[in-house]
């Protein structure tokens, strides 16, 4: 997992004016980035289900743009 990717501090500063104390401190850590599918599932054989999946979403990325995706991001989502 490659963490060179920290949040600017002009953007964490803004932000903090609108998020509770203990928001603020995860916002402040590295931005992890992941190479394999093992290391975002905890291992190969973890991995092996959603890797159909990641195929099948980067085949349909090179079908509609021509190439395949340099990288795909992930994040967790909230629905109230």
């Amino acid at each position: 997992m490659n963490t060179d990717h920290a949040i600017p501090k002009e953007i964490t500063s803004f932000v903090a004016a609108f998020l509770s104390p203990s928001t603020i401190m995860i916002a402040q850590q590295p931005i992890p980035v992941y190479t394999t599918l093992a290391e975002v599932f905890g291992g190969a054989e973890l991995s092996l289900p959603h890797a159909k999946r990641w195929n099948n979403l980067a085949e349909q990325f090179k079908d509609k743009f021509g190439r395949k995706p340099v990288y795909i991001a992930r994040a967790p989502g909230r629905v109230k």
